[in-house]
């Protein structure tokens, strides 16, 4: 008798060490997923921000609604600009948005508190959509970054 209740609590033990495993590498996997979908989103951050301008790269003016905030449908077609370089694993390729904020003047070889000022330029906010392995993890990333002429 005391060796069937023994053998129902090691079942029972077992059978909770199976379920909280699987828990950790369904979390441990979500967690991949998030940090490939973030990896996609930052190198479309990264292209957009460096060959966005000088590329031709869709730009916004932000006096309209905030492009990046409009659905899904943003982030197809001609809308947005896709990242072409490659990144593995992912269902779709990152995107990128580039929008014209507002004209400051342009600091060079200083903080912006010295007010070493040289010509007007804009300021851009560049806004990437990474996507992971699955369709459904999505991580939008955002700058804002100060084109000098």
């Amino acid at each position: 008798m005391v060796g069937l209740i023994f053998i129902v609590l090691l079942t029972m033990l077992g059978i909770s060490a199976f379920g909280i495993s699987s828990l950790e590498e369904r979390m441990a996997g979500h967690s991949r997923d998030r940090m490939l979908a973030f990896q996609a989103a930052e190198a479309a951050l990264r292209d957009c921000e460096d060959n966005g301008l000088a590329n031709g790269y869709v730009v916004y003016n932000s006096q309209n609604p905030a492009r990046w905030s409009s659905g899904n449908a943003v982030w197809t077609g001609t809308n947005s600009t896709s990242y072409t370089g490659t990144v593995t694993g992912v269902s779709a390729a990152p995107r990128c948005i580039l929008e014209e904020m507002e004209r400051q003047e342009c600091v060079v070889g200083g903080s912006l508190a010295s007010h070493t000022a040289t010509s007007g330029s804009f300021l851009y906010r560049v806004t990437a959509r990474g996507v992971g392995s699955s369709p459904n993890t999505v991580v939008m990333l955002q700058t804002v970054f100060h084109a000098c002429n």
